[in-house]
């Protein structure tokens, strides 16, 4: 049911990343995936091309015309797309994020100074001290830590995170220096991403998801990210304008966080991963 040439990528997927999934999750892929086919085949000028052809304007057009979040199941293989195919766009990161519900993981001040402290000390482990600092100081995701690539490297205080540039604080930059110091020495494999773990040296892909949290940190990132907007919140005077830009966070969600953080009856503090 898919085009001839876009049939053996997706069959390569189903065989390696999708592999240890269950089969109602394969069959759901497969559903979305085929309706995108042919979508593509019979409305645009792709028509039968390979996948290295499609455009994050493609997948727009296709949501434009049903349901907002109906490609989330393609998530994994329009990044695998990226990763592993060399195709340029990120057509993953493209597609609109269906709600989650909401759940606050903020750590108590004590764990806050004792992980700064450990990040900022000049024995700090480089690739521990620099994910951490940005999480913690920069509010940034996981998955925009996992993305970036050396050419978004901008300078020594500069940082390019999707289409925004981040200006550093002065620990965060000490903290990339020693990690772009030790990287050269230490790491010669074909990765383009910043950030290279073990598992990822030999291949030119981003870390795996679940790394930071169980590998090298020991707790979520996205416990780090929102206890630095709860911080932001609490310790400075910060409008919801102001916090979206920051920490990229739509409107919406920023008007939650600063609803939810500005009462702190409504939530209890914990040491949650």
């Amino acid at each position: 049911m898919l085009a001839p040439l876009r049939r053996a990528w997706v069959r390569e997927f189903l065989g390696t990343s999708y592999r240890a999934r269950a089969a109602s999750t394969r069959s759901r892929f497969l559903r979305a995936v085929v309706r995108l086919d042919a979508f593509l085949t019979d409305e645009t000028d792709i028509e039968g091309g390979q996948w290295s052809l499609v455009t994050t304007d493609h997948l727009h057009a296709y949501l434009s015309v049903g349901a907002r979040f109906r490609l989330q199941e393609t998530r994994a293989f329009l990044r695998w797309l990226h990763s592993r195919k060399g195709v340029r766009q990120r057509l993953g990161e493209s597609l609109p994020r269906a709600p989650r519900p909401f759940r606050l993981r903020v750590l108590p001040l004590e764990a806050v100074v004792e992980l700064y402290q450990r990040w900022t000390s000049t024995d700090a482990k480089p690739t521990e001290a620099l994910v951490g600092l940005l999480a913690l100081v920069h509010c940034l995701r996981a998955g925009e830590i996992r993305y970036l690539l050396l050419d978004d490297v901008l300078s020594a205080d500069r940082l390019r995170v999707g289409e925004a540039t981040i200006d550093l604080a002065p620990p965060v930059a000490e903290a990339l220096a020693r990690y772009v110091a030790w990287r050269r020495e230490w790491y010669a494999g074909p990765s383009t991403y910043l950030i290279v773990s073990r598992g990822s040296r030999l291949h030119d892909r981003p870390v795996a998801s679940n790394w930071f949290a169980e590998n090298l940190l020991g707790i979520s990132v996205a416990a780090l990210r929102q206890t630095a907007i709860q911080r932001l919140i609490q310790g400075v005077t910060t409008d919801g304008l102001q916090l979206a830009a920051y920490a990229r966070l739509s409107l919406s969600a920023s008007g939650v966080y600063m609803s939810v953080f500005s009462r702190p009856d409504l939530w209890p503090p914990s040491s949650t991963r």
